[in-house]
Order: C-alpha cells, then sequence, then structure tokens
C-alpha cells in the first residue's frame, strides 16, 4: 500500500488546496493534520469536518488547536452527534473582512455659491 500527506500529494500532483475537507479516518486524524499543515494554512480551505469525540478529551484539544493554529475555528453549534460517542466539528476559516474606506486627508473644502439676480454682474461706479 502507498501512503501521502496530504501536502506530499498535492505537490507531487501540483494540485491546488481544496475548499473543503472532511477527514474520516480511524485514530489517525493527528498524523492526518500533521501532514496537511500547508493545505490547512492555504486561505482557499474555507472548513474542515473532522469527527472529535464527544466527551472532552486531551485528543480533542491536540486536535482542536492543531486545526486552530493553521487559522481554523470551531463552528459554534455545528458539532451534532453522529453516532454513539463521536460528534462531527466543523472548523472554519475566519470571513475575510472588507478593507475600511480612507478617509479624505484633511479639511473637507465647502463650496460657497452666492447667487445674484441678473443683470446685477455688472460695475458699480460708472456711469
Amino acid at each position: 500500500m502507498v501512503g501521502f500527506s496530504v501536502d506530499g500529494f498535492r505537490r507531487l500532483f501540483g494540485l491546488p488546496a481544496p475548499n473543503y475537507m472532511k477527514i474520516d479516518v480511524d485514530s489517525i486524524e493527528e498524523r492526518i493534520l500533521a501532514g496537511a499543515q500547508e493545505t490547512l494554512s492555504d486561505p482557499d480551505l474555507r472548513s474542515v469536518l473532522i469527527e472529535l469525540e464527544a466527551a472532552e478529551t486531551a485528543r480533542n484539544y491536540r486536535l482542536t488547536d492543531a486545526l486552530k493554529s493553521a487559522g481554523l475555528y470551531p463552528r459554534p453549534g455545528a458539532m451534532p452527534a453522529a453516532k454513539g460517542d463521536v460528534v462531527n466539528g466543523i472548523f472554519r476559516a475566519p470571513l475575510p473582512v472588507p478593507p475600511l474606506r480612507k478617509r479624505s486627508q484633511g479639511r473637507r473644502q465647502a463650496l460657497k455659491v452666492r447667487w445674484r439676480p441678473p443683470g446685477s454682474d455688472r460695475q458699480r461706479g460708472g456711469s
């Protein structure tokens, strides 16, 4: 059997990062994440679904920390029980924040307009 890390597979075949990743393996999630650090940190990756234990465990903390270090955060309320003692954890990248508009530098200039009735534009003083 031949095995690849996620990052090694992408490099070998010149593949772009996926937008979504589902990790559904038995007990080797930490090894999968360790071999996918470049992929997990890629801005094109929007979310990862991974099975976690329903109970608070050290293993869950390690998996969560590995995903957080890649910029992926748990989606609140997205961990419904799937089967028995396992839940689906959905981790996603934060949504991009639109850039702030720059305010104009300096003071605002008001346009002053004077209205003069027609014919009043002649100079005064002459006969």
